[in-house]
């Protein structure tokens, strides 16, 4: 989202109830929105973010406060209640199955004809698992292009770093050209 914020986008990010976001991620979108002349805001209505939208990217959510205590865990070595921690996250998620982008939610978007994107792996309903984040018939309609974006992942990450950690990157890579 910082990147897209950035470049003059308008991005709604959109989270179930109770699915806090990362305050180092959100603030510097808000920033880099207001700045760029692009707008940034949060929803817990996946249907208001694919409004007219022209671009989605729809992800998988696990709690700030799973994240964290899962952290927790690892660094105090009780790996043993990893699997709780697992099943209670299965079990938040279990609430928010109506979360899938599919037809219904695509036909929302501009014209309905959204661009679908996924940064790999996605759990595609029915393919990968029961009831996923994708429907199978909307990541079909994206399968080849969502590979090849996929393919791309490591110079994208390379990319999203030195455009969050150098206020002048165009400069930069001119120097080292």
């Amino acid at each position: 989202i910082t990147l897209m914020t950035r470049f003059g986008m308008d991005v709604v990010l959109a989270h179930p109830p109770g699915y806090d976001l990362v305050d180092d991620t959100v603030a510097p979108a808000r920033r880099f929105a207001a700045a760029s002349g692009g707008s940034f805001a949060v929803t817990d209505s996946m249907e208001a973010a694919f409004a007219g939208a022209d671009v989605v990217y729809p992800k998988s959510w696990a709690p700030v406060a799973v994240m964290h205590e899962r952290t927790r865990i690892l660094r105090a070595g009780e790996r043993d209640k990893l699997k709780d921690l697992e099943r209670d996250a299965l079990a938040t998620n279990a609430q928010h199955k109506s979360w899938e982008c599919n037809e219904a939610m695509m036909a929302g978007t501009k014209g309905g004809a959204a661009h679908y994107l996924h940064c790999l792996p996605a759990d595609v309903s029915d393919v990968s698992c029961a009831a996923g984040e994708v429907s199978q018939a909307v990541f079909e309609k994206a399968r080849l292009g969502t590979y090849r974006e996929a393919s791309h992942k490591p110079f994208i990450v390379a990319a999203l770093i030195l455009l969050t950690r150098f206020a002048e990157p165009e400069e930069l890579l001119t120097r080292w050209a």
